[in-house]
């Protein structure tokens, strides 16, 4: 089932696109940057990862996406501790990232988004996802032809990994497992709704339509 939100700016739209094109950032807490990688939280538009205590006694707490540097998207967040051992994000970032070596996990919502100088909200900037509910079957469209995918990788960006696999899907665009990380490649658009996200996924599928 989709959920419904106010439309969005261009600008708006823009500036989304770049926040879901990320999947590693700085954790600064208290000013001590730590990197981490990353996943978002479809339901409700979350930055969740794995961590230490820092992140939860920080009396400030920043991620710099993709890294703290000059260019980089940042992010004043609030911090919960995710203690339910069977939440799905846990689960969402084994298919991400793979294993991981600590044991707690943080939930990051932003306060204020910074893309240099325009500031957005949570809510002026929304990233949960649109078409989650067919998620799961356009990352099974997607990864029935391991060998289109990573034609499609390549059309889109340059980059043909050798076991490429699907792992997430939104209105903006796919997340591919690689052995360099994730590779996201951008719809040509952002999807209206569930049925012209998978049709837009088809056309990209059609050799010859990606690039």
């Amino acid at each position: 089932m989709t959920n419904h939100q106010a439309p969005l700016s261009d600008e708006q739209i823009t500036d989304v696109r770049k926040l879901r094109r990320y999947r590693t950032a700085d954790v600064v807490a208290d000013g001590t940057p730590t990197p981490v990688k990353l996943i978002i939280d479809g339901r409700d538009g979350s930055f969740v990862f794995p961590t230490d205590r820092s992140a939860f006694e920080a009396s400030e707490l920043v991620l710099w996406l993709p890294a703290e540097r000059f260019d980089a998207i940042q992010m004043l967040v609030q911090t919960e501790e995710i203690e339910d051992p069977y939440d799905e994000a846990k689960d969402r970032y084994l298919a991400y990232h793979g294993e991981h070596e600590t044991a707690r996990w943080a939930r990051c919502v932003a306060e204020t988004i910074r893309f240099g100088a325009r500031v957005w909200s949570s809510d002026e900037a929304p990233l949960h996802n649109q078409i989650r509910g067919v998620e799961p079957r356009l990352c099974k469209l997607l990864n029935a032809d391991r060998d289109r995918l990573a034609q499609l990788c390549d059309d889109m960006v340059n980059v043909r990994p050798p076991s490429p696999l699907a792992v997430g899907v939104d209105e903006d665009g796919l997340d591919v497992r690689a052995s360099i990380g994730i590779i996201r490649l951008e719809l040509p658009r952002r999807a209206r709704d569930e049925s012209d996200a998978e049709a837009m996924i088809r056309g990209l599928l059609q050799p010859g339509l990606a690039s």
